[in-house]
């Protein structure tokens, strides 16, 4: 039956991670994306654009919602620190992630 195989079970397990129960208009109204974020601040991961193409790559690196990270630098990249690894993202990639800043 397709509803049980593995890539079907992938996929809803994916949906979950990115949107959760709550529904899409439930972002915080303060959230930014990674690439737009300043560096050295910590951040919450609170989603990973639905639409983009790498959605699922981002997730499988750890961009998973209400994960920590803190950008370093950017440049040609955007290197942040997810879950105690340096991570390199491009532009493209770095926009997806949605994050909200955390109160220190």
């Amino acid at each position: 039956m397709l509803l049980h195989s593995p890539h079907m079970r992938r996929i809803l397990t994916t949906t979950r991670l990115m949107f959760g129960r709550k529904k899409k208009s439930s972002l915080p109204s303060q959230s930014e994306n990674l690439w737009s974020a300043r560096c050295g601040q910590p951040l919450k991961v609170v989603g990973v654009r639905a639409g983009s193409e790498s959605a699922m790559r981002l997730l499988e690196l750890g961009f998973c919602r209400s994960a920590e990270v803190c950008k370093l630098s950017e440049g040609q990249a955007c290197l942040c620190v997810l879950r105690g690894m340096r991570i390199a993202l491009g532009r493209e990639l770095a926009s997806d992630v949605l994050v909200q800043r955390l109160d220190a």
